[in-house]
């Protein structure tokens, strides 16, 4: 099982969230993912997040915000690489004041895998037909705004999901309004 820290990374408004489009084989449709990534022996999730958010923008973030911008955790079976991987991912969110994100910290599988580094509206990802990682993405930002604007805690139960099948217009539906 891998572990991961993943960050729903946004702007200051909480109006465009900071997604990677994966691209690891030439054989596989790109995937957009948040922010984040592998947690290395002896860290702790916080201290993975705010190293990866140093490496795939250059923004600097205190472990403690993390903490207390602590969403959710997940459980879901992905393929990479041609190789079934089992995931256990903690969620986070930050707000920036940032534009272009600073890549030069990318480490040399960030520089192979990651082709493109972008902005999302809501409404862009309803509408899209690219792969997003993870599914319920839209379900997660909600829960952010609602964190940030209560200062409380989510409790969201572990999500298991099966990331092989994902099929983005199902996904879209619920949340138009």
């Amino acid at each position: 099982m891998r572990s991961s820290a993943r960050v729903l990374f946004f702007n200051r408004k909480m109006t465009k969230i900071l997604l990677l489009c994966n691209k690891g084989d030439p054989n596989e449709d790109p995937w957009w993912i948040t922010v984040g990534g592998g947690v290395q022996p002896g860290e702790s999730f916080e201290f993975a997040a705010v190293r990866e958010i140093k490496e795939e923008t250059g923004v600097t973030v205190q472990q403690q915000t993390l903490r207390e911008n602590f969403i959710g955790v997940r459980q879901a079976t992905h393929i990479y690489r041609n190789r079934e991987a089992q995931h256990f991912e903690q969620y986070y969110y930050v707000t920036v004041a940032l534009n272009t994100p600073d890549i030069a910290s990318f480490t040399d599988e960030e520089k192979q895998v990651i082709k493109e580094i972008r902005w999302w509206t809501k409404e862009e990802l309803v509408r899209t037909t690219d792969t997003i990682w993870p599914s319920n993405l839209l379900d997660l930002w909600d829960g952010a705004e609602s964190l940030q604007k209560e200062g409380k805690h989510l409790n969201m139960p572990v999500q298991k999901q099966n990331c092989i099948d994902y099929v983005p217009s199902l996904l879209a539906a619920p949340h138009m309004h």
